[in-house]
């Protein structure tokens, strides 16, 4: 089981990448998870996101379960502290109630899984419809063609090599 020590913590929560971490807006929710993930992993705070809520102590629990629960509860109390702060307050509010960490991220995760749907086909129909208008230079139009794929990489799309030659 993981320890770490409360001084070790302090000197976690005072580090000032915290501050530059981004706030999750619902336009960059993966670059957020990404940055909350590392800055977490790195003040080594991330125990109640790798690791489920353990059983309620009892009188027959040891001192070692103790005090890995006790850690346990001081990471998700950090996570959850770090999470809403840096989170905009309309996505905050729809996410009242819940206290543990992970299932919090969980439920971002499938909110904005639904987004990220609607995203993948703004670009598809944009990468579809897209034809040279003339105009505007061809290395400007080959450069929207090639940003809009690999946007869709980016977000997880399925497509085959052979369906666009970009």
């Amino acid at each position: 089981m993981a320890t770490t020590s409360s001084s070790t913590n302090l000197v976690a929560l005072s580090n000032p990448s915290i501050s530059s971490m981004l706030t999750l807006n619902g336009t960059n929710y993966k670059q957020w998870c990404e940055s909350l993930l590392m800055n977490l992993s790195i003040m080594k705070l991330d125990l109640a996101l790798r690791e489920n809520e353990l059983a309620k102590l009892s009188d027959s629990s040891t001192t070692e379960q103790k005090r890995y629960r006790d850690e346990w509860e001081h990471s998700n109390r950090c996570c959850l502290m770090i999470m809403m702060y840096h989170m905009e307050e309309s996505i905050r509010d729809s996410i009242k109630g819940v206290d543990v960490a992970k299932k919090i991220l969980e439920s971002i995760d499938k909110k904005f899984k639904k987004f990220s749907k609607n995203e993948r086909n703004e670009h598809l129909n944009m990468l579809h419809n897209l034809s040279y208008d003339g105009a505007s230079g061809i290395r400007s139009h080959i450069n929207k063609a090639i940003s809009c794929y690999r946007k869709l990489l980016s977000i997880g799309a399925k497509l085959l090599d052979d369906d666009y030659m970009v």
